[in-house]
């Protein structure tokens, strides 16, 4: 975010907040004027209709003293009082007159539309006894009129004759016309008013179907004491003035919905708000417009400096002064910048200048020395590679020698043990030479036993011929004796099975034995020819004897021969090793020249790189 936008939000979130909190405060001191002025008014507008109404019943009073004064010039003579109360200004002055005479229980009134039964007794009635009670005018609670089922409230009178109590008049009243007279007032179209005893019974309320409802019954969460009371009525906030009617020892209610009350404040707050973004907004465009224009000189200064630090700069231009002294400073302390960074960077440049020309020549230098030693270490590493190749091939002239005679000993241990091993063979050979004259012998005397065999076999065949021929003749003797000779047959058959089985093995085993003497005669011809091989194997034996004797003398004048040879390479290696190490010596010391001398030429083109790229950044810069 840009400096000129941080100061815009910042001062805009001033604004914000300060128009925000003197609207919140605004809004709670009108609040707070308006609730004060609402209860004044409403507490006024109660005060009035309590006023109005006691006037109203003092009214009704003082014409119901006089007209009870005038009865009482002659109470006794009914016609006149008739007289008087049908006289039209009194008579639609009140719903009813009448009077009850204490003798006789008789009523004159003046209702045209109520005639008394003979069961109605005056004296039984409120408005009757208490104005017998107290001896002066009485006003009774409310009460449903028996005929007009109506609330009316009666204003009852004593009628004297000099000391003595003739009767009570009764003057009777409709709340109605209270109720239209308490909700005449106008409470800022928001609410409406009504009356309540001091026994909490509803009279002269505007729903006619809650007079004589308890109060608590129309208003639940409202007590019925003097003051101001805040309460939900039908779901709507609303204020509950409460104040007592003094004479009469009522209370005049008013209910007023808050919503309706004090809706100048739901519009003074839309409009608080409306207008305040209005003015945010306007003062957010002008300071906007305002601010862009003072730090005009600071943008062209900004300008200059980006330049500047882009390396393209142009050192020699200079902002001019501005009229307002901060950025004038600010130009002024811009400029001694500019003309002290051109000196310096005019300075630089002579100075890479310098500094590349020197780099260019020890480059030059530090190429030349690094080729050199390179030509040396090229003839160093020849001259260590042909020492070291003749020092191995000593190193392997001395290991072929000795392994030459290590296998001459190897061949003369062998000999020697091919010598012991012929001889062994041969004494075998005679050993196995007469087991196989012994083995010769004993199948001789097995042909011999395989022929004793075969004569037994002979036999035994014969005496299973003659069996068999017997148990023949014996089953045909069975067979003729019947069922007697049933089981002799059975035994002769069991018999001839027998011999039968018997010529059968006879011939098996014969075939046997002629195997027997076929494989005994073979044995014996292969003993004979293993027994004539034996013996020219223990001649060949003796003649292979004689031969290693000779290969062993051999061996060991090739083994004197190794074994000088093997001295005679193991010291050429040594002098070969020797003059190895010393090359490679050489050759170490020679590659570690050769790197310094690299590194050197590395550093210097690396010098010169760094002193051209200076030139060129600093020839961006026109001093």
């Amino acid at each position: 975010m840009r400096f000129s936008q941080k100061i815009v939000a910042m001062s805009s979130l001033l604004l914000a907040l300060t128009v925000g909190l003197l609207s919140v405060q605004q809004l709670f001191t009108v609040r707070s004027e308006v609730e004060g002025l609402v209860k004044v008014s409403l507490k006024e507008m109660v005060v009035g209709v309590g006023n109005t109404i006691s006037a109203e019943l003092s009214n009704k009073k003082a014409m119901a003293q006089s007209m009870t004064e005038s009865i009482e010039l002659n109470p006794d003579d009914r016609d006149y009082v008739k007289q008087l109360l049908e006289k039209p200004a009194i008579k639609n002055s009140f719903l009813a007159i009448g009077l009850g005479y204490e003798s006789d229980a008789v009523v004159v009134e003046n209702d045209d539309g109520w005639e008394p039964d003979a069961s109605y007794d005056p004296r039984k009635r409120p408005w009757y006894m208490d104005a017998k009670r107290e001896r002066t005018q009485i006003v009774t609670a409310p009460y449903v009129d028996v005929s007009t089922k109506q609330t009316i409230i009666s204003i009852g009178n004593p009628v004297m004759n000099g000391n003595r109590f003739v009767g009570a008049m009764f003057y009777d009243l409709e709340l109605g016309g209270l109720s239209e007279l308490v909700n005449s007032v106008n409470i800022f179209d928001a609410g409406y008013l009504f009356l309540v005893t001091d026994k909490g019974q509803v009279i002269a309320h505007p729903e006619t179907e809650s007079n004589g409802k308890p109060f608590a019954d129309v208003l639940s969460s409202v007590t019925l004491k003097e003051g101001l009371q805040q309460a939900k009525v039908d779901g709507v906030d609303s204020l509950i003035s409460v104040t007592r009617e003094a004479s009469q020892d009522w209370f005049v209610v008013a209910v007023v919905d808050e919503d309706k009350a004090f809706s100048a404040l739901a519009t003074l707050r839309t409009n608080a708000i409306v207008f305040g973004l209005l003015g945010i907004l306007i003062s957010v465009v002008v300071m906007t417009l305002l601010i862009r224009t003072l730090l005009r000189p600071l943008g062209e200064l900004n300008a200059a400096i980006k330049d500047v630090a882009t390396g393209e700069g142009d050192l020699t231009k200079r902002i001019a002064p501005s009229n307002t002294p901060e950025f004038a400073e600010l130009a002024q302390g811009f400029n001694q910048f500019a003309a002290s960074l051109q000196e310096r960077i005019t300075h630089l440049k002579q100075l890479g200048d310098e500094v590349a020309a020197s780099g260019n020549q020890t480059v030059t230098s530090s190429r030349q020395s690094s080729q050199a030693m390179q030509d040396q270490l090229k003839e160093l590493e020849m001259l260590a590679t042909a020492i070291h190749q003749m020092s191995l091939a000593s190193n392997e002239v001395a290991e072929n020698a000795q392994r030459a005679s290590e296998s001459a000993n190897e061949v003369d241990r062998t000999t020697l043990e091919g010598s012991a091993v012929v001889s062994d063979t041969a004494k075998s050979i005679d050993a196995l030479s007469d087991r196989i004259d012994q083995a010769v012998e004993q199948v001789k005397g097995l042909e011999h036993a395989t022929s004793n065999i075969e004569t037994i076999l002979a036999v035994i065949n014969e005496i299973a011929d003659q069996t068999n021929l017997l148990a023949l003749n014996a089953a045909i003797e069975a067979a003729r004796a019947g069922e007697s000779g049933r089981g002799f047959a059975v035994v002769a058959d069991e018999v001839r099975t027998l011999a039968q089985r018997t010529q059968e093995s006879t011939t098996e085993i014969r075939g046997m034995i002629e195997q027997l003497q076929n494989g005994s005669a073979a044995v014996s011809h292969a003993m004979t020819e293993s027994r004539d091989t034996a013996v020219k194997a223990v001649e060949n034996a003796k003649l292979a004897d004689t031969a290693l004797v000779r290969i062993r003398q051999s061996i060991e004048q090739i083994r004197d021969m190794n074994t000088q040879i093997a001295s005679a390479a193991q010291e050429q290696s040594h002098v070969a090793e020797e003059i190895n190490q010393n090359a490679v010596k050489i050759k170490t010391l020679s590659t570690s020249v050769v790197d310094l001398a690299q590194d050197s030429s590395n550093a210097m083109e690396q010098q010169r790189s760094h002193t051209e790229s200076q030139k060129s950044i600093l020839d961006r810069f026109k001093v």
